[in-house]
C-alpha cells in the first residue's frame, strides 16, 4: 500500500475507535486543550458503559466559551450514532429553538464527506419522502434516523413532550438560558419535575444519562441531582483557574485552556464580572451574591499558623449538630456536623469542618475519633433527638467532657444572628482546607434560604459558646441567652 495511503486509512481508523481523534478529522481546525483531551476519553468509557449496559450518568461542568458544545453536543452524536447507528440520542436543551440548533449541527457532521469517509453515508431524514432541502431544515433537524438503521436524534427544549422510542444516550447542554431564569425559583422546579417525571423516564435500560453545562445557582439540576443521589453521579468539574485537588493535575490557579484564556485573559474576566457570576459561571460554585445574615467579605479565610503544633495557643472545641431524628419535609437529608474550632485569646479560628450522614454507631466512633485527632477540650453536642442519645451514652462510655447545648426557644436566624457580629468584627476566622472553607462560606451566604443549614447551627453553637467560655476574660458577649448544661 502506498504510504500516504496507509497513513490515511490508519488515520480514518484511529479516528472511528477513538473519539478526539473523530473531531480532529472532521473539524480540521478544532484546537485541542488538555481539557479536551480528557474529555475525550470521560466520552469513550461513556460509551464503552452504555454499550455495557450500566446506565453511566455523567455531569461535566465547564465555564463559557470553552468548546463544550462543540465536542459533547455537535461532534459526540455522530461518532456515537457510526459506531452504535441503533441506538437513539436525544438533545437537550433549554428551548425546542437552542436544541434544533444543536441538532442540525450534529447532523451536519453526518452529512460531511470527512464522516462518509469514517461510516458512509447513514443520514437519512425521517419521513418517506423527505430530502436534504433548505425549506424543510427546520422539520428535518427536530428528529432524523440513521437510512436502514432504528438510530438517530432527537432533539428537544425543556419541558417538551418526548413521547414514542426511548434514549440510549440523552445529552443536556445547558438547561438554564441564563441569570433571570436560573433566579426564578419556579423555572429550577419546573425543570426538576421535567426531569423526573418526563425526560428520566424515556431513558432505555442500561442507556446513560450527559449534563454538560456552565453553572449559575446553587440549587440547579446538578444541585439537585447531586442532593438526591451523589453516589450515582460521576461529576467533572473543570473550573476555569485550578483549585486543589485538581482532576486535571493543574496547580492552583492554573488556567483551563492557557492558549485561549491565559491568567491575565481570565482576570480580566473576573476583574469585569462580579464575584456571583465568576464563582457560578467560570469556577463552577454558585453561592448568592449577599446572604440574608452574611456578606462574603466578613469571612476572613487565612492559612491556621500553629497546625497541630503542642505549644498552639488557646483551647479546642468541637461542636455537633447532630442529623439523626431531624424532622424538616423542606431539607431531606440532613447532615451530622462537626466543626472544630480553636479559641485563641479573644478569636476564634476554624480548623476543620466534617459533614456527613453516619449511622449510629458510626457517630459515636466518629466523635472519639476526631476528638483525638485535634485534641479537643471538650465535646459539645446539641442536646436535641439522636443528641440527646449520643450525649447519655458518650458519658456513660468515654471520658471525654461531654457539654450538652440547650437553645431554649431561639430561632435558627435567631441563633445566627446574634453572632453574625463576631465574623463581621474578624473576630472569628476560617483556616480549614479550601474545599471544606468554600462549602461552609457557601452555606452562610444561602442561609436561611439554602438547602442546609446545618453548618450554620454548629458554627452559631460554638462561636455563642466560646463567647460564654471567654466571660471569664471581662469580654462583653455578642449573644443572645443560651444554657450549656454538664
Amino acid at each position: 500500500m502506498d504510504p500516504v495511503e496507509f497513513m490515511r486509512a490508519a488515520r480514518m481508523e484511529g479516528a472511528r475507535r477513538w473519539f478526539l481523534q473523530f473531531v480532529q478529522y472532521t473539524f480540521a481546525g478544532f484546537h485541542t486543550s488538555k481539557a479536551h483531551v480528557f474529555l475525550a476519553k470521560q466520552l469513550e468509557q461513556f460509551e464503552a458503559d452504555v454499550r455495557a449496559g450500566k446506565s453511566p450518568r455523567l455531569i461535566i461542568t465547564l465555564p463559557p466559551r470553552f468548546g463544550k458544545s462543540e465536542l459533547a453536543t455537535r461532534r459526540y452524536p455522530g461518532w456515537l450514532l457510526g459506531r452504535n447507528p441503533d441506538w437513539t440520542v436525544f438533545i437537550v436543551s433549554y428551548s425546542a429553538e437552542l436544541a434544533e440548533e444543536l441538532s442540525a449541527d450534529a447532523r451536519r457532521v453526518l452529512l460531511s464527506d470527512e464522516y462518509a469517509d469514517l461510516f458512509g453515508p447513514l443520514y437519512q431524514p425521517e419521513g418517506k419522502d423527505d430530502t436534504v432541502e433548505l425549506d424543510r431544515e427546520s422539520r428535518a433537524v427536530a428528529h432524523w434516523r440513521i437510512a436502514g438503521h432504528r438510530g438517530g436524534v432527537r432533539a428537544v427544549g425543556v419541558g417538551g413532550s418526548l413521547t414514542g422510542r426511548g434514549a440510549n444516550v440523552c445529552i443536556i447542554d445547558d438547561p438554564i438560558k441564563g441569570r433571570k431564569e436560573a433566579d426564578s425559583e419556579l423555572v429550577r422546579e419546573d425543570l426538576w419535575k421535567w426531569f423526573r417525571g418526563t425526560l428520566r423516564t424515556r431513558i432505555e435500560p442500561g442507556g446513560g444519562i450527559i449534563l454538560i453545562h456552565t453553572r449559575w445557582h446553587h440549587d440547579d439540576l446538578t444541585a439537585r441531582l447531586l442532593d438526591q443521589r451523589a453516589d450515582r453521579w460521576q461529576v467533572l468539574h473543570l473550573p476555569a483557574l485550578a483549585e486543589d485537588d485538581d482532576i486535571l493535575g493543574r496547580r492552583p490557579g492554573e488556567p483551563l485552556d492557557p492558549v485561549r484564556y491565559n491568567e491575565a485573559a481570565l482576570e480580566d474576566i473576573r476583574a469585569d464580572t462580579d464575584d456571583r457570576e465568576w464563582y457560578a459561571q467560570y469556577q463552577g460554585k454558585p453561592t448568592p451574591d449577599e446572604g440574608d445574615l452574611f456578606k462574603r467579605d466578613w469571612f476572613a479565610i487565612e492559612r491556621d499558623p500553629y497546625g497541630f503544633a503542642d505549644d498552639a495557643p488557646g483551647h479546642v472545641f468541637q461542636y455537633y449538630d447532630t442529623a439523626h431524628g431531624k424532622k424538616n419535609p423542606r431539607r431531606k437529608g440532613d447532615r451530622t456536623i462537626c466543626t472544630t474550632w480553636r479559641l485563641e485569646g479573644n478569636r476564634y479560628r476554624l480548623l476543620h469542618v466534617y459533614a456527613g450522614r453516619p449511622g449510629y454507631p458510626d457517630l459515636k466512633r466518629l466523635v472519639t475519633g476526631l476528638r483525638d485527632q485535634w485534641r479537643a477540650r471538650a465535646v459539645i453536642v446539641e442536646d436535641h433527638s439522636s443528641g440527646q442519645s449520643l450525649i447519655q451514652d458518650l458519658r456513660n462510655e468515654t471520658s471525654i467532657p461531654i457539654l450538652a447545648w440547650k437553645t431554649g426557644n431561639e430561632s435558627k436566624v435567631e441563633r445566627a444572628k446574634a453572632v453574625s457580629p463576631l465574623w463581621e468584627a474578624g473576630i472569628a476566622v476560617v483556616s480549614c482546607d479550601q474545599r471544606a472553607a468554600e462549602e461552609f462560606v457557601r452555606e452562610h451566604l444561602q442561609f436561611p434560604n439554602g438547602k442546609f443549614d446545618d453548618i450554620v447551627d454548629s458554627s452559631s453553637m460554638a462561636l455563642a459558646h466560646m463567647e460564654i467560655f471567654n466571660r471569664a476574660r471581662n469580654r462583653t458577649p455578642m449573644f443572645r441567652k443560651f444554657v450549656v448544661t454538664r
